[in-house]
């Protein structure tokens, strides 16, 4: 298969709707669920999840490394995708690791993740040629050289996120709030049975 092929990429997603099931379960057993909450499994499973992607990511950077799997995909598939999984539940089952990552810059990051997930690679691309060429995975050598590339590519990423998110993401939501609630109110004068006059 080749490497990043969108086709592929999917089997990383189905981790998420796994977890998503796993979650949807674990509530609906509420004794399990209260026997798990008060022994910390759910922190211990978010703090382990999320110690072993920190790890992987410092043991495995070389890009060659990184692809040697069975299916040839990326991010040491399916590995860091089921460490993903785990922290995901975890996180979202936790009684403190997820109330410590729940502080107002990782909330305001979640909110204008998706501008920063379109924009970011752009800004990496018209920042390469004119500022730093060597800026492909493994090539700058200097680590000042590599922090100020990354600073500047993480706050144009959130400046182009933000902007994104205010004049993009949030009209476009608005607008489609205004529709559902004008497309529910004429079918609730259409639902409504004729007055009768007397």
């Amino acid at each position: 298969m080749p490497q990043y092929n969108p086709i592929g990429m999917f089997a990383h997603f189905i981790f998420g709707i796994l977890a998503a099931g796993a979650m949807t379960m674990i509530r609906r057993n509420a004794d399990l669920h209260a026997r798990l909450t008060h022994a910390l499994a759910f922190d211990i499973v978010a703090a382990a999840s999320l110690f072993a992607m920190l790890l992987v990511m410092v043991l495995w950077r070389d890009t060659a490394q990184a692809l040697q799997d069975q299916t040839n995909q990326p991010f040491l598939f399916p590995f860091v995708s089921m460490l993903c999984m785990s922290a995901l539940v975890g996180l979202a089952l936790s009684q403190r690791v997820g109330r410590w990552l729940d502080n107002p810059f990782f909330l305001y990051t979640a909110k204008i993740s998706f501008g920063i997930y379109i924009w970011h690679y752009l800004i990496i691309e018209v920042l390469r040629p004119t500022v730093v060429q060597s800026a492909v995975y493994g090539g700058i050598s200097s680590g000042v050289k590599w922090l100020l590339f990354a600073c500047g590519v993480t706050l144009a990423s959130y400046l182009a996120g933000d902007l994104s998110y205010r004049f993009i993401e949030q009209p476009a939501m608005r607008w489609r709030s205004s529709r559902l609630a004008a497309n529910a109110r004429k079918r609730s004068a259409q639902d409504e049975p004729p007055r009768s006059v007397t």
